[in-house]
């Protein structure tokens, strides 16, 4: 075969190629499946705790609304949890009339069961945005919470536990109050709740908000076990009635409007199994509802 056959062969070999491809292309934008054009949302705020884990699709019906997932007769539609618009700061984030977003906060409780002071260590009130749990803010060991509205309650998520370096985190004093027994290990689960019930339910909390003293009442609580964790993180933005309904003997079915929640990790208790995928502080979560 001369050099000119051979370069004419190549010549149709690649233009063979090409024609190949390029009614690949046409043929695969034909026929390939059509799926459905992706609706833009901004993001939904979520448990910082669980902030690695990817966004949660929750299935919802155009039937009248109910608490956690909802069904009904409607046509069902896949949309993602909604997304808070954060009030002004001179109208929100305001406990016994005082604003929380100014200057350090202290808290002092007292136990109904015992001649007993719980102070926890002085921290500072962020309100929520889309970017705050990327800025550093609640970071370990920075001594902040981050506070979000939902259905006319204040919720503040709080650290528990130790940080590297030993230091004590904003929720540790009451955390370890609640969970350890007085003989030095960890209660049991039903030990958690009689201590909950004897002591906590009804007690006094005084916080001091530049000079200012504001004084609540613990009115309710709940502890939520490993395996529950992942659920009621999906419930943010309905946390007290979703509280209520799960865990009716919590107090959160009584808990009114303008009350503020506390959200923070706990251990895992003797008793129970780990979850090995948690840390040491973070196996469960402790959330306190208190009235003004």
């Amino acid at each position: 075969m001369t050099k000119f056959w051979k370069k004419l062969l190549q010549a149709v070999s690649i233009s063979s190629g090409i024609l190949a491809i390029a009614l690949g292309v046409v043929l695969f934008r034909q026929y390939n499946p059509q799926m459905p054009p992706a609706v833009e949302s901004a993001p939904a705020i979520r448990d910082p705790f669980l902030a690695g884990q990817p966004a949660q699709l929750v299935m919802v019906t155009e039937a009248a609304p109910s608490l956690g997932l909802r069904s009904g007769l409607g046509r069902a539609v896949i949309t993602q949890e909604p997304e808070p618009t954060p009030p002004p700061a001179d109208t929100w984030m305001r406990f016994g009339g005082v604003s929380w977003l100014e200057g350090q906060i202290k808290a002092v409780f007292t136990p109904t069961c015992e001649e007993r002071r719980i102070a926890l260590p002085a921290f500072s009130v962020y309100a929520w945005t889309p970017e705050i749990f990327d800025s550093g803010l609640f970071e370990v060991g920075k001594s902040n919470v981050v506070a979000w509205e939902h259905l006319g309650y204040t919720g503040l998520w709080m650290h528990s536990g130790l940080d590297v370096l030993g230091r004590v985190q904003s929720a540790f004093p009451l955390q370890e109050y609640m969970e350890r027994h007085i003989s030095g290990r960890l209660n049991t689960p039903e030990e958690f709740d009689l201590k909950a019930a004897q002591c906590l339910i009804g007690s006094q909390v005084v916080f001091e908000v530049n000079g200012e003293k504001v004084t609540g009442t613990v009115s309710a609580l709940a502890r939520v076990p490993a395996a529950e964790v992942a659920v009621v993180s999906e419930h943010v933005m309905d946390l007290v009635p979703y509280l209520a309904e799960t865990y009716p003997e919590s107090g959160f079915a009584e808990l009114e409007a303008g009350g503020l929640v506390l959200y923070f990790c706990g251990r895992q208790l003797s008793t129970e199994p780990a979850d090995m995928k948690a840390g040491y502080f973070s196996q469960t979560r402790i959330i306190v509802g208190i009235a003004p």
